[in-house]
């Protein structure tokens, strides 16, 4: 990879007299390395309707906005390919190997920095980063364009992406990587043919993801800083809006509007109207419920006047609590193993009255090596594997048999943010080979992996130490962040602050206690307390207690030792426990703001 940045480094300094790019879009994201240092990644797509070339305004920099130290990210290509639809060799089809006026081949270029270093922590309006461009190419339809000369757009393009801080933590630790898409963007549309389609956006973090739409912007000029308002929202014609940027039944009876689902990322939309429309998705990530970044992709999608066609069908894997198989999620307990059955079907002919091929494109971060290595290729080991290698290709009919082995350490976790759960998607993209425009069907599947229900440690203070109750592994954190070198059971607290231990049994799986707040005076001895937002009392208690709490109680669970759950129902804050055995239990108290675990002794 090394070697390839230094050949074509040469291209990034290419210029040229034309006005209009034709750029088609891009995302800019990033990879945590730890320490602070991040390598920055951004991917722009461009037409292939004249001689390849991404900018007309010298070496690729991103901009960095609100940062004290670092204003410049130097970029370089690392690598480029044609990502225009394929049809069956017997047809046209669109590509970049012809360089001509109206092509709308898509080429996508990677470019990535090197490790950049970030220090301090993100104001409330985040560090953003920008790259612009200029001029937006002349073909648009949707968007309201001004133009110095015929097929000269004034206005540009600019990417951007926002990096938020979390708990008022500094980036030294390098907490967070964004969200990437395993899909290519969906460039070329037949009119009239139903589009099904995800980006796949995945966090290797396990952090949650919401997706809506978004404004396009205008050119930032070098002078000019990252705002609200600079630079100007792009405006959309009559008819569309960025949140409704295809055509609708304004434009004719039959189409279907665009729909975006905020929690999958799937959009949907059927247009009878031929051109280019401009549009942008927003990816927010939360992490512990605070949005951490903002991920932008930017894409023209060209719809041409050639004949529909249907893309193809899916079964759904798996049956909701009626017995019917209609939907693409599951959950498991850690330990359990997932298999399941994907098959796409398409029973179309192409033009030339021959019938249609069926293929099939998996993407997850999750795949093992080729899909079938359950060692090694994936993020987190065991790996989902396919029954088969690819190449996946078939008449009428395409079946995935998929099969994954999950473990405890695939519920992610995080210190002060205990999380019961991850979410894992793969993507399974079924497309045929119609010309001159395939159809396609890109299917989410998600797996939900449930932490096994186990003990949670508990911290107690004797003397100047620290305890954790029994566990195989350790690993103690102060304020969230981890304290390498105190892996025992036991740690002596040199600090104030937050002490969180999270415990490792020797099935694997982990679980974080509540914190415990050690306030260490300039005398001797030490004081400490933990927090509290509930007061149960009596404690111990007998058939009932009750709940002291400014804020309003959403539910009550009851754990003993053996980490087996019992669910509590508050009556006016007063609480029935008859049915507990006695001993002792954990109560956690969820309320509207915040959630508690409180020790309680039944008697």
């Amino acid at each position: 990879m090394k070697k390839l940045i230094t050949i074509i480094i040469p291209l990034i300094f290419f210029f040229t007299n034309s006005n209009a790019t034709h750029l088609m879009g891009g995302e800019i994201t990033w990879k945590c390395l730890g320490n602070g240092n991040f390598i920055f990644q951004m991917k722009v797509y461009r037409d292939c309707a004249t001689p390849v070339y991404i900018t007309n305004s010298g070496p690729i920099v991103l901009r960095v906005h609100n940062h004290p130290t670092v204003s410049a990210i130097p970029m370089s290509i690392v690598d480029s390919a044609d990502i225009s639809p394929q049809c069956n060799a017997a047809g046209p089809s669109f590509n970049c190997s012809t360089l001509s006026p109206g092509n709308t081949a898509t080429k996508e270029y990677l470019l990535e920095s090197a490790p950049v270093y970030l220090p301090g922590v993100p104001p409330a309006q985040g560090w953003i980063f920008t790259w612009t461009n200029c001029c937006r190419n002349a073909a648009i339809t949707n968007l309201s364009l001004t133009f110095s000369g015929p097929g000269n757009p004034n206005n540009g393009f600019t990417l951007r992406a926002k990096m938020f801080p979390y708990n008022g933590q500094a980036n030294n630790s390098c907490f967070d990587s964004a969200p990437v898409f395993l899909e290519s963007p969906q460039i070329n549309l037949c009119a009239g043919s139903p589009l099904i389609y995800s980006a796949g956006a995945y966090d290797a973090d396990g952090d949650s993801l919401s997706f809506e739409f978004d404004h396009p912007l205008d050119y930032l000029a070098a002078t000019d800083s990252f705002t609200a308002t600079i630079p100007a929202e792009i405006p959309f014609e009559i008819g569309y809006s960025y949140t409704s940027p295809f055509p609708g039944a304004a434009q004719n009876a039959n189409n279907i509007p665009a729909s975006l689902n905020p929690l999958t990322g799937e959009m949907t939309f059927t247009s009878y109207n031929v051109g280019n429309f401009v549009l942008t998705i927003k990816v927010s990530t939360f992490k512990c419920g605070q949005k951490v970044a903002e991920i932008y992709r930017e894409i023209q999608t060209v719809i041409v006047n050639c004949p529909p066609n249907l893309p193809p069908t899916t079964n759904a894997p798996f049956a909701d609590n009626t017995g019917i198989f209609n939907s693409y999620i599951d959950t498991v307990e850690a330990g359990e193993l997932v298999s399941f059955s994907l098959t796409g079907f398409d029973n179309g002919f192409l033009p030339i009255g021959i019938q249609q091929s069926i293929g099939l494109q998996p993407v997850g971060i999750q795949f093992g090596t080729n899909f079938i290595d359950s060692i090694s290729g994936c993020e987190q080991p065991p790996c989902a594997t396919l029954s088969s290698p690819p190449p996946y290709i078939g008449l009428d009919s395409l079946k995935a048999n998929f099969r994954w082995q999950t473990a405890c350490h695939h519920v992610l976790t995080q210190p002060n943010c205990p999380k019961d759960y991850t979410t894992y998607n793969f993507l399974f993209r079924f497309s045929d080979d119609y010309c001159a425009v395939p159809s396609s069907a890109v299917r989410i599947v998600s797996i939900v992996v449930k932490k096994i229900s186990n003990s949670i440690p508990v911290i107690s203070f004797s003397g100047d130490t620290l305890h954790s109750s029994p566990g195989f592994d350790y690993q103690w954190f102060l304020n969230g962040i981890a304290l390498q070198s105190d892996t025992l059971q036991h740690l002596i607290p040199a600090l104030d602050g937050n002490y969180v231990v999270m415990v490792t049994d020797s099935n694997g799986c982990d679980n974080s206690s509540i914190p415990y707040l050690i306030t260490i005076p300039s005398s001797v001895s030490n004081s400490h307390k933990e927090i509290h937002f509930f007061e149960i009392f009596p404690n111990p208690a007998n058939e009932v207690f009750s709940i002291r709490s400014a804020e309003k109680i959403l539910n009550i669970n009851a754990y003993n030792l053996a980490g087996e759950r019992t669910v509590l129902l508050p009556i006016n804050n007063t609480v029935d426990i008859s049915m507990l055995a006695g001993g002792f239990y954990l109560i956690e108290i969820n309320g509207l703001v915040h959630k508690e675990m409180i020790k309680l002794v039944k008697i």
